[in-house]
């Protein structure tokens, strides 16, 4: 995003004497929200077109703020975008690509943020975590695009990704908005901190939201107010027929898009990022695109650790042992295993438990697991024994174990 204009600058300035409280008010009190321009669609980015244009218009503004150096390709890319847990959202009219935005759920090579954040006690609690990042819309359409895209997040981040919090790395000037207008809260920095570069940021302001505390925050302070003012009506009420969510079940939690023709054209071709792959994240990458078609793009001197790739998830289930029924949600799985969040009794080490789990919104698979370790209500689970629905419900094209 540009920096505000001059007199923008000076008002906002002004207010800066105020007391927080009254000067996030008088903030929240500027809120206008502006309807998308005609024909405009949000979506996720999918095809190599909407993926270059989204980048390109990264690249330009990060360039123009100068928050990173020119790149041959024109296009900001990062290796968290050849991840099948980031997804590229984006505003569409016609063949154009208007504005885009960038989520990073958590995965194995960690999160941008984790150079400010330590986020060991929000991963033991549970807490389902993506953070928000590679915000850019072309100027013309700045004022018309930031709250629909900003909404489409919201419901994508609630609805599709199962996640309950959100991190951002900002501006000191951006995260007023932030906090003032969506109420993030400031994430302390950790004390063994190592520093952000993801971005050229001068001073980096880490930020979380709490996505169920959100609600209540804009029923709150928005719920009141007429449409243009009124964030919670349109972000929480509002249909959105510009929206075009992906066509899948809620079982699972990711939408990924990339194709061994894209990964070979954006971090090999375009970018050399897969060449710079240290020995773990190349790891990480064998793991996450197990499928014999990718495998090549990672064929180097390194040897395959030959561990089975995991899925984010969203599913209900339970644990038995006797007469004890212990209520789960697995947010990962795998061929031979799975992560689960206790919402019940604490998990015994060591355990073996039998179960069940809902998979499909007619599906349920049986299994015998032992539990291998536990952080907090967060569970690690080897399975034992599983009905035959598991195997093409996590991807993987193989038969039953003897």
């Amino acid at each position: 995003m540009r920096p505000l204009r001059p007199g923008k600058m000076l008002f906002i300035k002004l207010l800066s004497f105020l007391p927080r409280r009254l000067r996030y008010a008088a903030y929240r009190e500027m809120i206008r929200v502006k309807l998308p321009p005609q024909n405009t669609v949000f979506k996720i980015a999918e095809t190599e077109d909407e993926i270059s244009q989204a980048l390109t218009i990264l690249h330009r503004a990060y360039v123009q703020e100068g928050l990173m150096d020119p790149h041959p390709s024109g296009m900001r890319v990062t290796l968290y975008h050849a991840l099948p847990t980031t997804t590229i959202l984006i505003a569409k009219r016609n063949d154009e690509v208007l504005g885009t935005l960038t989520m990073i759920r958590d995965n194995p090579i960690g999160l941008p943020g984790e150079g400010l954040m330590n986020l060991e006690r929000l991963r033991n609690e549970g807490h389902q975590i993506a953070e928000v990042s590679a915000l850019a819309i072309q100027p013309r359409y700045r004022g018309r695009l930031l709250f629909p895209l900003l909404k489409f997040m919201y419901t994508y981040s609630t609805k599709y990704l199962a996640i309950d919090t959100l991190l951002a790395v900002t501006t000191k000037q951006w995260s007023i908005f932030y906090e003032s207008i969506l109420f993030f809260k400031i994430f302390p920095v950790s004390s063994d901190s190592k520093g952000y570069t993801f971005v050229d940021y001068n001073t980096p302001v880490a930020l979380s939201l709490n996505l169920k505390e959100a609600f209540s925050e804009f029923a709150r302070y928005y719920g009141g107010r007429r449409f243009n003012r009124g964030l919670f009506h349109y972000f929480v009420v509002e249909d959105s027929p510009e929206f075009q969510f992906p066509a899948r079940e809620f079982f699972r939690a990711s939408d990924p898009v990339m194709t061994p023709k894209l990964l070979n054209l954006f971090f090999r071709k375009k970018t050399n990022l897969f060449e710079k792959l240290s020995p773990d994240e190349l790891d990480v990458f064998r793991r996450l695109y197990p499928e014999k078609e990718f495998q090549r793009l990672f064929e180097t001197r390194f040897p395959n650790k030959q561990r089975h790739s995991r899925r984010p998830v969203n599913c209900k289930g339970e644990l038995h042992l006797g007469d004890e029924i212990i209520p789960i949600l697995l947010i990962n799985a795998s061929l031979k295993g799975f992560c689960a969040i206790s919402q019940g009794d604490p998990i015994q080490s060591g355990q073996v438990y039998s179960g069940k789990a809902l998979i499909g919104e007619f599906t349920i698979v049986s299994f015998k697991v032992r539990s291998l370790w536990s952080k907090g209500v967060l569970n690690g689970f080897n399975i034992l024994e599983v009905s035959e629905e598991w195997y093409e419900f996590v991807g993987e094209n193989v038969v039953k174990a003897a």
